[in-house]
Formats: structure tokens, sequence, C-alpha cells
């Protein structure tokens, strides 16, 4: 029997998108542990839950939905600039996340 499964990472990204709280207190034992590699896995999995969250707000469920949307419109035969289009789409929207966040700090 096959189960559905998320991986370590997916589930850590998740987490941090439900709990921001808790992110930020990975990231604050990391840093006082001095673990450079730790606080850079970290902070990676915490950009990637914020642009998923922003996407969320911005009324996607997150990047995989896109990407979703995109194969049932190429099995419907559809035209593969609707598909380019929304993969441009949520491109916009994390570069636009990205830029926010980076004057913002």
């Amino acid at each position: 029997m096959v189960t559905d499964y998320i991986d370590h990472e997916e589930a850590t990204i998740q987490s941090y998108m439900r709990d921001p709280e808790f992110a930020d207190y990975m990231l604050n034992e990391a840093i006082n542990d001095g673990d450079i590699t730790a606080i850079r896995k970290i902070q990676r999995r915490i950009n990637e839950a914020k642009a998923r969250k922003e996407l969320e707000e911005a009324g996607f469920s997150y990047w995989g939905s896109l990407v979703d949307n995109a194969e049932k419109t190429a099995e419907n035969g559809k035209n593969l600039d609707l598909i380019i289009s929304l993969v441009n789409t949520a491109l916009e929207i994390l570069k636009s996340a990205t830029t926010k966040k980076a004057v913002t700090a």
C-alpha cells in the first residue's frame, strides 16, 4: 500500500508558514549555537515560507498549485501561452515579495 507523504524539507516549510514564531525561534537557536550551516538552511526555509504565504494572500494556495493549474491546462489541450502566463505571474509575485523584503530590511 502506497501512502502520500511529504519530505522533511516540505514539512518544515509548511510548519514555518503556519507558525512564524516557531521559525523565528529556530533561527535564533541556530544563531545562538553559531551554526552557520543551520542558519542558512533555516533562513532559506523561512524565505520560502514567507514567499508561499504571500502567494496565498494574493489568491494562490502556493507555487505547487500554479504548476497543477498549468498541468491541467495542458491536459485539457488549452493554449501553452496560458501556462506560460501562470508561471510568469508566479515569478512576478515572488520577485515583488523579494524586492519588498530587501527594501524594508
